[in-house]
């Protein structure tokens, strides 16, 4: 702010010398005093209010000013020249630039979920399986596997994994043998079963066990030994076994006869008391022909003195 320049009032150094004052020119000089005064502080006014218009000025200039950098940066950014001036190479440039700006996420860890699973399925101490000259044996491995899935809830990528690790000896070369064959990078359960029974239960195999099914009979066996055979070898024709009735008549069928005769009339058509009450009939037919057996020793033993002693030697007359 420039100083305020004050007028001067004129006073007379010595008004005896000076001889008498004019008030006129008193009263001029006073007003003359004032208007400067005003005028200054108008001049005043006027600058301060011009300062702050223009510092509003200078702002909006500086906002235009730099968002017209920010757009010439994006524009260098879009327009990359590489020296020489070759397309491949500016490409190649920005896809460096890219990259560098944008790294590729990191690799994925383990998949510590499979490594559960497969411990998991470890605990139950599944059967491992080399080779068997009896069919039964690999099919039944087969359900053990199946059953382990089931309980654990093993994901179908995972099953023929799982189960191929058990595979030992001549079974787990024949394996590799086949899994080199295959074009898929995923063998499905359903896909390895197959292969697994061509090997190792092939078609004319499960064509005796459905005859040797068939021609069942109880014979020598025991009750429990008849029931074991008639389960074991079921799997084979379930469209024969399939309900409960079915069961009950088919195992009832292939009973001794005598056992047959008792149990018939019963009518029973539950296949768990059905075993059961054949098994008492059994048994007690046991304690029965045990009880004729001992009674015959015990006559036979003492059959021959007693009975010589109670008639005379004598002959008649």
């Amino acid at each position: 702010m420039p100083p305020r320049r004050m007028g001067t009032r004129a006073r007379p150094a010595n008004p005896a010398a000076q001889g008498s004052v004019n008030q006129g020119d008193v009263r001029q000089n006073f007003h003359n005093e004032e208007e400067n005064l005003d005028f200054h502080e108008l001049e005043e006014q006027n600058y301060e209010e011009g300062e702050y218009e223009g510092s509003g000025e200078d702002n909006d200039y500086n906002e235009f000013d730099d968002q017209d950098y920010d757009e010439e940066e994006y524009e260098s950014t879009q327009n990359v020249e590489v020296p020489g001036g070759n397309p491949m190479d500016q490409f190649m440039h920005l896809l460096r630039q890219n990259l560098n700006q944008h790294p590729p996420p990191p690799p994925p860890g383990p998949n510590t979920a499979g490594h559960s699973a497969f411990k998991a399925f470890k605990s139950l101490r599944p059967p491992e399986f080399q080779r068997s000259a009896d069919p039964v044996e690999a099919r039944a491995w087969l359900k053990e596997m199946e059953k382990s899935f089931e309980i654990l809830g093993i994901e179908e990528a995972q099953e023929t994994i799982f189960a191929t690790y058990l595979l030992k000896g001549e079974a787990n070369y024949w394996w590799e043998s086949k899994r080199n064959l295959e074009t898929d990078a995923i063998i499905t359960w359903a896909r390895f079963s197959t292969l697994f029974l061509e090997k190792y239960f092939p078609v004319f195999m499960e064509a005796q066990m459905e005859r040797k099914f068939l021609e069942l009979k109880q014979d020598n066996m025991t009750v429990a030994e008849y029931e074991a055979k008639f389960t074991e070898l079921s799997r084979f024709m379930p469209e024969f076994v399939n309900t409960d009735l079915k069961r009950s008549r088919r195992f009832q069928q292939g009973l001794k006869q005598w056992i047959q005769n008792r149990v018939a009339v019963l009518e029973i058509t539950d296949y768990a008391s059905l075993v059961q009450k054949a098994t008492i009939v059994e048994s007690g037919s046991e304690q029965s022909q045990k009880g004729r057996e001992e009674k015959k020793r015990k006559f036979d033993s003492q059959g021959g003195s007693s009975v010589s002693g109670s008639f005379p030697t004598k002959p008649f007359k």
